[in-house]
């Protein structure tokens, strides 16, 4: 026996307020419950061309035959004029993208010289590394005769074995310190008919790794960073604002949880 649909097992009804698509499925009991916990949505998850799984119900019907009966609804704001007849839970999307600043030191192909002085001890040649390292820490033989500092009133005053330091090499982004980053950010929002329907539906994974419902096909790993909710007069608008992390590794693992 395998899960299959049940003959005459579909139903579409449509009220003003409502639009309800059954389905009724037959196996056995394993079957049914192995769908249940492998194939079957999350309550509330939207199905193209059925609607929002509202409930699901198992029951014996007969033998060792057991049926699964799914609805999904939606909810509609009462009209039947087609400028009016929205969708409640239906969530539209927005892409857009916003501009931080970061410290310069976290710039992809950062180097050292960008805002740095190099000094250097007595009368020693620029090295080869001086416009290509990104780290300021020298190795243990070369920062006897080299040092980096942010500002020439770090030159120390003091001479060793008689050498005194000096700067040798300027910084090519003098007054730099600061970068601009551009990230993407997905807006979704939705119609709800209550405070708390439309609290609940955009409170439930902040601050926490989960993707939106429409990515725009970019790659990536989003956050869900911001919510917030609005009443029009007439129905309560519920937002989530989600962040696509800024470089292949994603969203830091020890920091935020999975949604």
């Amino acid at each position: 026996m395998s899960l299959t649909l049940k003959y005459q097992g579909q139903e579409i009804s449509r009220s003003k307020n409502l639009s309800s698509y059954k389905e009724t499925y037959q196996g056995s009991e394993a079957e049914i419950d192995s769908y249940i916990s492998s194939s079957l949505p999350n309550i509330s998850t939207y199905v193209a061309n059925k609607g929002y799984l509202t409930s699901w119900r198992k029951f014996n019907a007969q033998g060792p035959i057991f049926n699964l009966e799914i609805e999904y609804t939606v909810s509609y704001d009462g009209s039947f004029n087609n400028e009016e007849n929205t969708l409640y839970g239906v969530k539209s999307a927005q892409l857009s993208v916003r501009t931080i600043q970061l410290p310069l030191e976290k710039a992809p192909s950062y180097k050292a010289c960008w805002n740095n002085y190099l000094l250097g001890l007595g009368d020693v040649e620029l090295p080869d590394w001086a416009t290509t390292t990104s780290s300021t820490i020298l190795s243990r033989a070369d920062k006897q005769i080299y040092r980096w500092v942010k500002s020439l009133g770090e030159i120390p005053d003091d001479p060793v074995s008689g050498k005194f330091w000096d700067a040798i090499q300027e910084p090519t982004k003098p007054g730099v310190e600061y970068y601009d980053f551009a990230y993407f950010v997905v807006t979704e929002s939705a119609k709800y008919r209550s405070a708390s329907a439309a609290g609940t539906a955009v409170s439930k994974k902040i601050n926490k790794i989960v993707s939106p419902q429409n990515d725009f096909g970019l790659n990536g790993e989003w956050k869900l960073d911001e919510t917030s909710v609005q009443y029009t007069g007439s129905y309560w608008i519920g937002t989530n604002v989600y962040t696509r992390a800024g470089d292949s590794n994603g969203w830091d693992k020890d920091l935020y949880q999975l949604g």
